[in-house]
């Protein structure tokens, strides 16, 4: 008896577009952290908002905060290879001075490409284009030598396949999904997403024999139908597992869904299926009764007059700041460019690609910036970040239980560096001079007359007595440090006077 095979064969299980999206955006978070983009996001979201973006959660926001990221990083390249001075935030347009030092011919290739003159085929094969190609690499080449250069372009590499793989998705185009993926794979074992880079890895193995196996399958996907479409509008399919999660999970979680107190059973799961399509018959003629639709407007949202406008001031002014922390220079070494803060010896997430194209096991991913150190000795407890504001969190719900007054936990500042000292980068706050002689003059108000006699010592603030004497137009250096030595002597017997630098602790002058 000749067994049949079994119906689940003919089955073709497919990657979800959309999730695999969220896991790559969380790949770049994850292999950029500590290296500054956290900073230069908070220069368009707010900080909380960062944090989902860089996990991936925040899909939308990740998406227009990376791409822009990757604009600025790709006007500071164009500045390097061509020594063209950009528009800042302010300005629209490029000065007649710089204009002249741009390429005629490209200049004018853009322009006729922008009025319509010129289509994507035409173009492509202009040598001019050839040319920039080229400086760009030799500059990207050049820059390489530089760890911190190149962590900033492994990320605009990134970038560039998560924008592939949009298209790829937003358009229909098979031979690019599978393309886009298939370069994802190194970024997900370096970044420590080991399931979907098995799970990428046996989706392409399969898409591979979809030909020979499932040839009609084949057919519709080659014609772009492994995607779904809502509306005719471009630019505007939708990946399958995105389409579940705004229709079906959204039916399931909204009023008159499962969720909302009819139960999970079994028998509620299947009358709920199969009356939605008697609910979408009931919806259609209620619209057609009341003459009232849902409709949107033919143009994507993202192509905008508004959108656009917006986008272009968060694009500058993430290039203003990155202008001002330069990433692509001549430094060897491997540093947060907000901080300064240099790597340790062990971190290679510079080369984040090369090490993905490995087979690696979980403890042999890269290593970031933002790593912690794995040894629970003293020594690296130190250097181990804290998230003040989970802490909290955690502490808060641990306490309601065990204390009856939960103000006890938090007697001592809960960060690994006091916050009153130092800020989010660890660098020392400001003093407030002020404060502290409100403080000392607190303190001492009640023997203040005490004082008899010269057994005492006069300390003077070098800060103030800096601004204690006006200095005179035309005065040379050596004059005014005359100066303040007879105002000193004059008014003091033998003071110290006390300098508070940025360099030294303390820097003690005796006359």
């Amino acid at each position: 008896m000749k067994k049949t095979e079994s119906d689940l064969k003919q089955i073709v299980l497919r990657l979800g577009g959309f999730h695999t999206e969220m896991s790559f955006l969380g790949s770049i978070g994850r292999l950029v952290a500590g290296s500054g983009l956290h900073e230069v996001l908070e220069t368009v979201y707010a900080s909380n908002a960062v944090n989902h973006m860089l996990s991936g959660k925040a899909v939308s926001r990740a998406v227009r905060g990376f791409m822009m990221v990757e604009n600025a990083l790709h006007i500071l390249l164009m500045k390097e290879s061509f020594r063209v001075s950009l528009p800042s935030a302010h300005e629209t347009d490029i000065t007649e001075a710089d204009s002249s030092e741009c390429d005629e011919k490209a200049c004018e290739l853009y322009d006729r490409f922008v009025a319509g003159e010129e289509t994507t085929e035409s173009v492509e094969p202009r040598s001019i284009l050839s040319e920039i190609n080229t400086k760009l690499v030799a500059t990207k080449e050049k820059l390489c030598q530089s760890r911190t250069s190149s962590l900033w372009l492994n990320f605009c590499r990134m970038t560039n396949i998560l924008s592939k793989f949009l298209i790829a998705e937003r358009t229909g185009n098979w031979d690019l999904h599978l393309s886009s993926i298939q370069e994802m794979l190194p970024f997900f074992v370096a970044a420590g997403h080991n399931l979907y880079a098995k799970s990428a890895y046996v989706y392409l193995s399969m898409m591979q024999r979809l030909e020979i196996d499932h040839p009609e399958v084949y057919r519709h996907f080659k014609a772009g139908h492994h995607i779904l479409r809502r509306t005719d509008r471009f630019w505007s399919v939708l990946s399958a597992d995105l389409t579940i999660e705004q229709i079906l999970m959204r039916s399931v979680k909204s009023s008159g869904g499962l969720t909302r107190g009819r139960g999970m059973g079994e028998s509620h799961r299947a009358q709920w299926i199969l009356s939605m399509p008697a609910c979408a018959d009931y919806n259609s003629a209620m619209q057609d009764l009341t003459g009232v639709g849902y409709c949107t407007s033919d143009q994507h949202k993202e192509a905008t007059r508004a959108r656009k406008e917006r986008d272009r001031v968060d694009t500058l002014a993430i290039h203003e700041y990155l202008s001002e922390r330069y990433p692509f220079t001549n430094d060897v070494s491997l540093r947060n460019i907000e901080t300064g803060v240099e790597a340790e010896p062990d971190v290679n997430v510079d080369k984040a690609e090369s090490i993905g194209n490995k087979t690696f096991k979980k403890s042999n991913q890269s290593i970031t910036l933002a790593a912690k150190p794995k040894s629970k000795s003293d020594s690296d407890f130190l250097n181990t970040d804290i998230d003040p504001q989970l802490m909290f969190q955690r502490l808060t719900t641990a306490a309601n239980g065990l204390f009856e007054n939960t103000s006890e936990v938090f007697q001592y500042e809960l960060s690994s560096v006091p916050s009153s000292m130092f800020d989010c980068n660890r660098l020392p706050r400001e003093a407030c001079k002020s404060n502290l002689a409100d403080a000392i003059w607190a303190c001492g108000s009640d023997c203040i007359h005490e004082i008899d006699g010269e057994d005492f010592q006069y300390v003077l603030d070098g800060g103030s007595l800096l601004q204690r004497l006006p200095w005179t137009h035309g005065n040379s250096f050596g004059d005014i440090t005359q100066m303040y030595v007879d105002h000193v002597i004059r008014k003091y017997k033998d003071p110290v006077i006390v300098f508070l630098t940025v360099i030294q602790n303390f820097l003690q002058l005796k006359i």
